[in-house]
């Protein structure tokens, strides 16, 4: 097992165009056909983001991204904290991806608390984004919830906390 890297990332991103990547987030926002998930991160890390979208979209998962919503309002207001709140119960799991930035979010760590009361903690999963040596520092509470890292046959798995087994990312959203 290991942490998904920030450089992977970075190149799948880079391959995915921001018009198909664009269209393929409306689609997944309305899909009823796979799970969606909803993807907690910082702003700051919309490069790492696309790239876990396109990395998700490949293995058939949809993802629900805030910033590509078009129907949330062009300037951050209580609408917008109603909206996500309401996209993160429609989501069948919440994921969050952990990165420096997500730690100086003000939204993150209130998607967390949602996704937790919301979910039940067998549905939140967090997704360390390691720096290019495999190292990740996180918070301490992150420890409580599951993680997602790279498993046998480079396929994505979620680990429960303290534990080296675990399942595919596919079985643990349906």
């Amino acid at each position: 097992m290991s942490y998904v890297k920030k450089s992977f990332l970075l190149e799948n991103s880079y391959s995915f165009s921001e018009s198909r990547h664009s269209t393929l987030s409306k689609s997944a926002a309305v899909s009823s056909k796979s799970p969606i998930v909803f993807l907690s991160h910082s702003h700051r890390d919309k490069d790492l983001v696309n790239g876990i979208r396109k990395w998700f979209h490949d293995k058939g998962i949809n993802v629900y991204i805030d910033w590509l919503d078009e129907t949330l309002p062009s300037t951050v207001s209580q609408l917008t904290a109603v909206k996500i709140k309401n996209k993160i119960y429609e989501s069948n799991v919440f994921i969050l991806v952990c990165t420096e930035n997500s730690k100086d979010s003000r939204w993150v760590p209130w998607e967390l608390g949602l996704g937790d009361a919301l979910k039940g903690m067998d549905k939140v999963a967090i997704l360390p984004v390691a720096d290019d040596y495999g190292n990740y520092a996180g918070s301490e509470y992150l420890g409580a919830y599951s993680r997602i890292e790279i498993g046998d046959r480079n396929e994505l798995g979620v680990f429960k906390p303290g534990e080296n087994t675990g399942v595919t990312l596919k079985s643990w959203i349906k």
